[in-house]
């Protein structure tokens, strides 16, 4: 499966509801808890167990998402995210039999009696191995627990809305594809092109968005475009639409991962960190803000 499919599986968990229809996070602090493990690289194979070291971490991701009335209990989604399709158990020798009669967990005494181990699908424990690929995953999961839907961002005042943050983004990849292959393009051009897609942006503007992305794809420990020295103080929005867009975006992710052993502290010491603009932008001296 695509890491666009496993996306759409995190952010369409079956959870439980609540008392006025509020959503259960045990199964999303769960996949957190696994992903904050894998990334520590406390989980180094794919493997699963439900020790001290797993709820701890559950419990710190579970609390920061609870609601008045939820349990802190790791058994529960531990044994339930059998139905994702993606998470599998490994049964004590022995307990097929009695493990096929289950229909919940009602303690942590069911897993340790029947269930060895969990384990992800192959290919989406190899996802989790690159920073891009859990934050992504990580974004889809909390759509559960929200209403936020992408067509329901547009109006933010005076922000950039998502679709002048698409226009955008789509061609900063296109200029970091090409730097990737080694193959000249002009700042200037494509920054002109971006204006007619914008809601009367300044080319200054345009410029510290492009550092903004720059910043994004640092934090994840990704190549980026070397004349934009990253500007991290971005809207949450905007990383939101990198991740969508590597998401929707399979070849480029691929090639993005490719290229994920280039040393970015390397990168960035090559920057020439005094000419972030474009030599050929000549407009008004201009001060970055967050928008």
């Amino acid at each position: 499966m695509s890491l666009l499919g496993y996306e759409k599986l995190f952010s369409n968990l079956k959870l439980n509801t609540r008392g006025g229809g509020e959503k259960s996070p045990h199964k999303v602090a769960m996949l957190l808890a696994v992903i904050e493990l894998i990334d520590e690289n406390l989980i180094h194979r794919n493997r699963i167990n439900f020790d001290q070291l797993l709820k701890q971490t559950f419990s710190r991701q579970f609390n920061q998402l609870a609601a008045e009335g939820d349990r802190d209990n790791p058994h529960l989604p531990f044994f339930h995210l059998r139905s994702s399709g993606f998470w599998h158990h490994h049964l004590e020798p022995g307990k097929s039999g009695a493990y096929a009669n289950l229909t919940t967990a009602t303690g942590a005494g069911t897993i340790n009696a029947h269930i060895a181990y969990a384990y992800l699908d192959d290919e989406l424990y190899e996802l989790l191995s690159n920073g891009v690929a859990r934050e992504l995953l990580k974004a889809a999961l909390h759509r559960n627990l929200t209403q936020e839907d992408r067509n329901n961002v547009l109006d933010v005042g005076n922000g950039w809305d998502w679709l002048e943050c698409e226009a955008i983004v789509q061609d900063y990849f296109e200029m970091l594809s090409l730097e990737l292959r080694g193959q000249p393009f002009s700042k200037a051009q494509h920054r002109r092109g971006l204006l007619p897609k914008l809601n009367n942006r300044s080319e200054g503007s345009i410029e510290f968005k492009h550092q903004n992305i720059s910043a994004v794809l640092l934090e994840m420990g990704q190549a980026y475009i070397q004349g934009y020295k990253p500007a991290f103080n971005y809207q949450q929005q905007l990383k939101r639409v990198v991740l969508a867009h590597l998401a929707g975006h399979q070849r480029e992710l691929d090639h993005i991962l490719q290229t994920a052993d280039i040393d970015v502290a390397e990168q960035s010491a090559e920057i020439d960190w005094s000419r972030v603009l474009d030599p050929a932008y000549s407009g008004p001296s201009w001060t970055p803000i967050l928008v």
